[in-house]
């Protein structure tokens, strides 16, 4: 009898594991649909070896749609990764090789909108950036994390409040984590804590040329500073 309950029990707990183990499998099967931009990355990379110790933009289509980043931050080595409408499950899935090829020095990590959109809560975005920091600390422990703020933008009104507290979560616990930066960008694209249309294209979600400029005024200062900063001794 007690063997059949020992049995019984061991039963159990490989049951509990296996939907453990298929819980944590299923933000990737989500993510597939991201598998040719990523494909893409990778072709990319074999045709034009990408800049030694980058400037890694990992991030939505706000990063995508930003065509002229390398021209607007320029000297500093760009590359820019972003794909669309991801979020943090799909940099967390394709981290390995979104993130650890090109040995970044620094990353700046532009997420969180999509995710609020989809119905995760501030918090769960946090969760998300904090995971991806910590993989960051493991694999790169001499690498930046720049955390770029969720930009307000007329299009999604609605969710402004949770992005606002979104940002504000991110930046506390940037206040603590070990080479995590928040980058507060979203001011620069207000007037009086109000949006400006004007600074967005005509689906008023993603900045347009003049939104982009302001966007890098904001974003350069900062990168400059922390990449300067952790420029490896003998480039100095």
């Amino acid at each position: 009898m007690r063997f059949r309950f020992q049995a019984a029990a061991a039963l159990l707990i490989l049951a509990a594991g296996a939907c453990a183990a298929e819980k944590t499998a299923d933000p990737a099967d989500d993510t597939k649909k991201w598998e040719s931009s990523i494909r893409a990355f990778e072709k990319q990379d074999k045709e034009r070896p990408p800049p030694k110790d980058p400037i890694l933009l990992v991030g939505s289509s706000s990063f995508t749609k930003w065509k002229t980043a390398a021209e607007d931050l320029k000297p500093l080595p760009i590359l820019n990764r972003g794909f669309g409408g991801s979020d943090m499950h799909a940099v967390l899935a394709y981290y390995k090789r979104l993130v650890l090829p090109y040995h970044p020095r620094t990353i700046l990590l532009y997420e969180g909108g999509n995710d609020i959109v989809r119905g995760d809560a501030p918090e769960k975005v946090v969760e998300g950036i904090k995971v991806f920091v910590e993989n960051v600390n493991r694999d790169l422990p001499e690498t930046k994390v720049l955390i770029l703020s969720i930009h307000l933008c007329p299009s999604r009104t609605k969710y402004e409040a949770k992005n606002r507290e979104a940002n504000r979560l991110v930046e506390e616990y940037c206040k603590t984590a070990k080479n995590a930066i928040h980058l507060d960008a979203t001011t620069a694209l207000l007037q009086n804590d109000k949006l400006r249309p004007e600074i967005y294209g005509d689906d008023k979600t993603h900045l347009n040329a003049e939104g982009y400029k302001l966007w890098a005024a904001a974003i350069k200062p900062v990168l400059e500073k922390v990449h300067a900063v952790n420029e490896p001794a003998a480039a100095k």
